[in-house]
């Protein structure tokens, strides 16, 4: 068995395709096809999908080659976004070494955990945060008062309308747990310090809990998580706290002042322009970016958090936000201060941790170099084919002629009508589908996340359109029965969520009044075919100029997972990336690339 592991770790640094001065090893593929979606693919077999993957691996790397030729690597934009990652990269590293090497759990620690997990707890409580109060209530209770009695005489709003359910994990104090799960059904604890004053519990009822097998693999896999993450937790809040224990550090006021200033314009816009609602929002990367052009390049480069050896400059903090999720529940100003507040402790605490990561020469280590590398090449890639995307113009002349070709449908097609929500963001994918599940009417939720400005305003109506158009947002929505909702659908600008709310016969004698109607929708599409065809023809010629070699024995030879999910990277003392790069689908390109080449 151990040869065999020994075997297959060898393996996985084996050179699957080289292209140019980079490689894609067999472990780089095999992380990056499991960890994260691979969507849009020509069909659902596997050797085929396998095959496209390394395809669009390959023409990343390509792109990332010639957007360094094109010293792409030198703008300002790459640069701090790399940084802000490599950041991530190196604070996780510090937690590695500061947290997560020192956490030792118990065969005793184990028994208990497993001990607990087979009941739940039902819980009444008292509290006052009067300490005199508290402890003559106690002494109260000691004597043989009633529980029920002196917690009917609290004030109504601290009478709890039902006992609070209680499991094993739920609480963040081992000890508190401990001393409950230790307290007999009918009886009461000592009172308890908490963050408001004390509290004293009840446990009015313990029953078994039937979810959870002590006995099991998962029962301990419960267990022992729940201890990693306290103990994990713990030691990493006593680090952070030695780590700036007696050190003063300021926000320099002016520079904070210039920020506010814009981000009360950002927020001023998004109230008039966007409508947000009164609800609040989460800051996205257009509105970072939004801030950033606002503000002056000398006020961006000033000194924001005034550490004794070197200030972080506010561009640094407007990008450590990029990687944050920052959300306002409200916008009453106390609610947007103490958002505020708490992103700019954050970011001084990262900065702390990263100055100590950075002597200890963490940031040299091969393991945050070769994750650079894998984030390098794809923001590399995006940057040059954004330059693509932004340089394709589209006349009128040939949205007719691309017209005229539409006229070789048949007499009798179908058209449909979809509301759409277009995001770039996978975290707000999760949270459209939940409001969506949760009731909330589509089109509102689609006038508030939806990128896809032209039909923003309709609640993310397309109007009708043939079946087969639009590519896979068609496809999908031919499919649907009236009213159903289906997606992430994966686009090039993003993921699509889709809901069909029409679907008629369409004649060909609708085709006249088509074009003017459709001229907007026909341009995108026009768009997406040059773009398409862009990316193919000058795939291939980065692949001639920078040359490529595939090995087809190891591709075959790599055994994968049936899993299609999107997985995240979380990191030691707060923060998450994705796993993995998301790797776009191009893979067309080769069929023309072989054609003329003799593939080594």
């Amino acid at each position: 068995m151990l040869i065999f592991d020994v075997a297959l770790a060898q393996d996985e640094y084996k050179i699957l395709a080289k292209i140019g001065s980079e490689v894609i090893t067999a472990e780089e593929y095999k992380n990056r096809f499991e960890f994260m979606p691979h969507l849009n693919y020509s069909n659902t077999n596997v050797d085929s999908v396998k095959k496209e993957f390394l395809l669009s691996l390959i023409a990343e790397k390509l792109w990332a080659l010639e957007a360094l030729d094109n010293s792409l690597d030198t703008l300002e934009l790459y640069q701090n976004s790399l940084q802000t990652l490599k950041n991530l990269l190196i604070k996780d590293e510090l937690y590695k070494k500061e947290v997560e090497s020192k956490i030792s759990i118990s065969h005793e620690e184990i028994a208990e955990g497993l001990l607990y997990i087979k009941s739940v707890l039902y819980l009444n409580w008292i509290s006052s945060s009067d300490s005199m109060e508290i402890f003559l209530i106690y002494a109260n209770l000691k004597n043989g008062a009633s529980f029920d009695s002196i917690l009917s005489t609290q004030k109504k709003s601290e009478i709890p309308k039902e006992p609070m359910r209680v499991a094993y994990g739920q609480l963040r104090d081992d000890k508190i747990e401990n001393i409950l799960f230790n307290t007999l059904p009918g009886n009461f604890t000592e009172p308890i310090k908490s963050a408001d004053g004390f509290i004293i519990f009840k446990v009015v009822n313990e029953e078994i809990n039937y979810a959870i097998d002590p006995a099991t693999q998962d029962g301990k896999n419960l267990v022992l998580k729940t201890i990693h993450d306290r103990k994990a937790q713990k030691l990493g809040s006593e680090y952070i706290h030695k780590l700036l224990k007696g050190k003063s550090i300021e926000v320099n006021r002016a520079t904070f002042n210039v920020f506010y200033e814009v981000f009360n314009s950002l927020l001023f816009r998004k109230k008039i322009i966007d409508k947000i609602p009164q609800s609040g929002f989460q800051l996205d990367d257009k509105d970072i970016f939004w801030m950033l052009s606002k503000i002056a390049d000398d006020d961006l480069h000033k000194p924001f958090v005034l550490f004794t050896d070197k200030p972080a400059r506010l561009k640094e903090f407007l990008y450590f936000l990029l990687y944050q999720k920052i959300v306002f529940s409200q916008l009453e100003k106390q609610e947007v201060n103490s958002v505020l507040n708490n992103a700019i402790k954050n970011f001084i605490e990262e900065q702390a941790l990263i100055r100590e990561a950075i002597s200890d020469s963490l940031d040299k280590l091969p393991s945050v170099i070769s994750d650079l590398d894998l984030w390098r090449n794809n923001y590399l890639a995006q940057l040059l084919m954004d330059k693509y995307v932004d340089s394709i113009e589209i006349s009128d002349s040939e949205i007719e002629k691309y017209f005229l070709i539409k006229n070789s449908l048949p007499d009798t097609i179908y058209q449909v009508n979809i509301l759409e929500i277009l995001t770039s963001d996978l975290d707000k994918v999760e949270i459209i589908l939940n409001e969506l599940q949760q009731g909330k009417d589509f089109r509102e939720v689609a006038k508030f996340y939806t990128e896809r400005e032209w039909t923003k305003k309709s609640g993310g109506e397309f109007g009708f359109f043939p079946a087969n158009q639009m590519g896979e947002i068609g496809k999908a929505a031919s499919s649907l029965s009236l009213n159903e909702i289906y997606g992430p659908i994966k686009v090039q600008e993003g993921y699509s969520i889709i809901k069909l709310i029409g679907k008629r016969e369409f004649l060909s004698d609708s085709l006249k009044n088509y074009f003017q109607e459709n001229k907007t929708l026909l341009s995108m599409q026009l768009r997406l075919r040059k773009l398409d065809q862009i990316i193919n023809e000058r795939t291939v010629y980065f692949a001639n100029k920078y040359g490529l070699k595939i090995n087809y024995e190891i591709l075959h030879s790599i055994q994968l997972s049936e899993l299609n999910t999107f997985t995240y990277r979380f990191i030691g003392f707060g923060g998450k990336i994705a796993a993995f790069p998301i790797t776009t689908p191009i893979y067309n390109w080769f069929d023309l690339y072989s054609s003329k080449n003799k593939i080594p």
